[in-house]
């Protein structure tokens, strides 16, 4: 996770691409469903190993990047590396322990829309 931020950090393209939900042909579809499934795999893992809160989903790591993709974007030019901070913060808040449930988290179907809506409004119009 702190890679993938790190990446972005470098990459304001990347950093659009995983925030947002942009027009793309079948093959990078399936392609984004593919990596959609291992990520949820790799969480389900993680919370089998205990390192993982067990209420943690798929569209909690979604709302990191989106968060993290803010911070990056406010702070830029007077501390630069302040989404490093927030990340660790994020990936301890993350981690198994005694904590009282985090709220509902939106559905898979409110964070399509949210990154849907957030390319329009970016200029970037679904393919027909």
């Amino acid at each position: 996770m702190a890679r993938i931020c790190e990446l972005r950090a470098g990459d304001r393209g990347l950093s659009d691409l995983l925030s947002t939900a942009l027009p793309a042909d079948d093959h990078v579809e399936q392609l984004r469903r593919q990596a959609n499934e291992q990520v949820v795999e790799l969480i389900e893992h993680a919370k089998a190993a205990g390192q993982l809160r067990e209420d943690f989903t798929g569209e909690d790591l979604l709302l990191l990047l989106i968060a993290n993709a803010a911070i990056m974007h406010v702070t830029r030019l007077d501390a630069p590396h302040a989404w490093r901070r927030f990340v660790a913060l994020a990936l301890d808040a993350f981690q198994q322990h005694t904590a009282p449930p985090l709220p509902t988290p939106p559905s898979t179907a409110q964070m399509a829309h949210a990154m849907l809506r957030l390319a329009q409004e970016r200029g970037c119009s679904r393919r027909a």
